[in-house]
């Protein structure tokens, strides 16, 4: 019988190894449980940068929404945008007047 034969027929070494699979598997099911979800619209992508899932004023800011289209976009009144109020945001057809428009092609466009 080999060496690695009568290592494993030993139980205290069994016990670890099945431990240690267990606790190697455990962290992987944690791991994949916190990963971040990946079913982003591309809206949400671009303003939320800290991805917390919400769009603070802050943020919008940075990508050019003038505060009064972020104050009309936020319908809960909660200090920032949910992904369904930046939706219904990017889907009016009547930006401010103070708005970006749309820049050259082949640049990024900001909101």
């Amino acid at each position: 019988m080999s060496n690695a034969a009568l290592i494993c027929r030993n139980k205290t070494v069994q016990t670890f190894l099945l431990g240690t699979a267990l606790v190697i598997c455990g962290a992987g099911i944690g791991h994949a449980a916190t990963a971040p979800k990946t079913n982003v619209s591309p809206a949400m992508a671009l303003f939320d940068t800290n991805h917390d899932g919400s769009v603070s004023s802050r943020e919008a800011a940075a990508q050019g929404m003038p505060a009064q289209d972020f104050k009309k976009a936020d319908a809960n009144h909660d200090g920032k945008l949910s992904p369904e109020e930046l939706a219904n945001a990017m889907a009016t057809d009547a930006p401010s007047a103070d708005a970006p428009t749309m820049p050259p092609s082949g640049t990024t466009p900001k909101y």
